[in-house]
């Protein structure tokens, strides 16, 4: 795995020193990092890439990056090493879509949190900080990945991302009955909280931060009643 860091970083650098000299960009097209074939859409082959995430994160966390190669996520996941590379061309290639795996799964708790529209606002806002901040839930992550994530980007991964996170919390705000925040507030909210949830993931085991996420809770439903005010 750490011929693959070496190996995106490599890439980052080449795409970085074209775009600042005219004279390489002109003859030069920057290597992108390595994306999956095939994003599932059926329930087995969502099955099947699953179970390859699964294998490939006990392989990271067990034995560490640099144990990850595609014939040893084959065998801990009991598939042939060609039906991996139906979907992946590389191990950059599965860690890329892993890494986009968990922040779907993100997504989708939000979907499920706003199922729930029992409660006033602010337990229902609370609530969903709370699914928000919750790091641990989407599935393994650990520094090594929050590093190599930025050099996995595509362009545009985080524009697109950001836009469905808005539109989560915009869902929220249309479905409650308390204060209705301006587009620019919503998306401020979620920066906010989404921001505070990727910096904490990066202080991991850092002392004095215990209910970081309820102080959060309490000051977006201060931000949100403002709003309420404002608009009066």
């Amino acid at each position: 795995m750490k011929a693959s860091l070496d190996m995106v970083t490599k890439h980052t650098k080449k795409a970085r020193d074209s775009r600042s000299d005219p004279a390489v960009s002109a003859v030069t097209r920057p290597l992108a990092p390595a994306q999956p074939l095939k994003r599932p859409r059926q329930g087995r082959s969502r099955f099947t890439v699953e179970a390859i995430y699964g294998a490939f994160v006990r392989i990271w966390a067990r034995d560490g990056p640099d144990a990850v190669t595609m014939r040893i996520v084959a065998l801990e996941s009991g598939f042939a090493v060609g039906t991996l590379y139906e979907y992946f061309p590389n191990v950059e290639a599965l860690l890329s879509g892993y890494l986009r795996h968990l922040a779907d799964t993100a997504l989708a708790r939000l979907d499920a949190e706003l199922l729930k529209t029992s409660g006033t606002w602010q337990e229902r806002l609370r609530r969903f900080v709370d699914v928000c901040c919750d790091t641990s839930a989407c599935g393994y992550w650990d520094e090594r990945m929050l590093q190599m994530e930025p050099l996995l980007a595509r362009s545009g991964d985080y524009q697109r991302f950001f836009v469905q996170l808005e539109r989560r919390w915009a869902s929220l705000f249309n479905t409650w009955d308390g204060p209705r925040p301006s587009r620019s507030e919503i998306a401020a909210i979620a920066l906010t909280v989404w921001g505070a949830r990727r910096y904490r993931e990066r202080l991991d085991g850092m002392a004095g931060l215990d209910g970081w996420a309820e102080h959060l809770s309490m000051q977006c439903i201060l931000a949100v009643g403002a709003c309420k005010t404002d608009q009066n």
